[in-house]
């Protein structure tokens, strides 16, 4: 016969045994790539200085001014204020 708690009970179980697979799995992979990254380092070489680039220095980074985000506004001289929304 159908039984709702044993459905649900099964669900549970069989969703943390899949949780667990794919940690261990993740997990698992991770250390393997550790493993044969560290067995096999990755050897570079420096190029001939013949060929090096010339390196330029970098330029400082100019900043816009900020808009001033408030102003005052005399109430007796002004009867409506249009306001722009901007993104």
């Amino acid at each position: 016969m159908f039984s709702l708690t044993d459905s649900v009970f099964f669900g549970f179980v069989s969703t943390a045994f899949l949780f667990i697979i794919s940690a261990v799995i993740v997990v698992g992979s991770k250390s393997l790539y550790l493993f044969i990254k560290s067995k096999f380092p990755k050897k570079s070489t420096p190029p001939p200085p013949a060929e090096q680039p010339e390196v330029k220095p970098k330029k400082p980074a100019t900043t816009k001014p900020k808009s001033i985000r408030s102003i005052e506004i005399d109430p007796d001289s002004i009867d409506r204020i249009y306001v722009k929304k901007t993104s």
